[in-house]
C-alpha cells in the first residue's frame, strides 16, 4: 500500500491548520511555503478538502483556509477516500491469467484492502499531531538523530503500534 503525495500534502497542510490560532485563516501561499509544497497542486487539494467538509475557505485580504472539523474527526481513511477515492481492490485482467486465479487474487486483495481501511480509520489527524509533538520534544538535534527505521511503512513515519501505544 502507498500513501499518495496528494494525501501526504493534505496531511501536512491540515497539521499546519490544526496548529494555527483557532478561527484564524491561513493562506494557501503560506501553507505552501512553510510546507515546501507546490502551491497550485496544494490549492487543488485544499479545494477538495473544502468540498468534503473538512475545511472552510474564506475570501478576501485576510482570507485563507480554516479547519471546520476537529482533528479527532479527520481519519487517514477519510483523507484517502476524499482525495484518492479510497482503497479500491483491483486486479487487472492479464492475458494468461485464468478467471479463477483472478477471482482468488481479488478475494485476497479485498481482504487486504479491508484490513488497511480499518487501520487507516483508526488513525486521526489528532493522533498524528500528538505523535509529532511528542517526538519533536524528545528528538535530539538533527545532526545526531538516528536514521528512521526501515520496513514496510513510510520511511520516517511511525508504525501503527506507536499510535496504539499513544506515542
Amino acid at each position: 500500500m502507498k500513501i499518495s503525495r496528494t494525501v501526504a500534502y493534505a496531511i501536512q497542510a491540515l497539521m499546519q491548520l490544526a496548529n494555527a490560532e483557532p478561527g484564524c485563516t491561513t493562506s494557501c501561499n503560506s501553507l505552501s511555503k512553510r510546507g515546501k509544497m507546490p502551491e497550485r497542486f496544494l490549492l487543488q487539494i485544499l479545494r477538495n478538502l473544502v468540498r468534503h467538509g473538512m475545511l472552510k475557505s474564506v475570501r478576501g485580504v485576510e482570507g485563507g483556509y480554516v479547519l471546520i472539523k476537529s482533528p479527532e474527526q479527520i481519519s487517514l481513511l477519510s483523507l484517502c477516500e476524499a482525495l484518492d477515492h479510497g482503497l479500491e481492490p483491483v486486479v487487472p485482467e492479464v492475458e494468461g491469467l485464468s478467471p479463477q486465479t483472478r477471482d482468488a487474487l481479488l478475494g485476497v486483495v479485498s481482504k487486504a484492502s479491508s484490513a488497511a481501511s480499518h487501520e487507516l480509520s483508526e488513525i486521526t489527524l489528532q493522533d498524528l499531531l500528538r505523535h509529532d509533538q511528542e517526538h519533536a520534544s524528545a528528538s535530539p538535534p538533527a545532526s545526531t538523530a538516528a536514521p528512521p527505521p526501515s520496513g514496510p511503512h513510510i520511511a520516517g513515519s511511525p508504525q501503527r503500534s506507536e499510535f496504539a501505544a499513544g506515542g
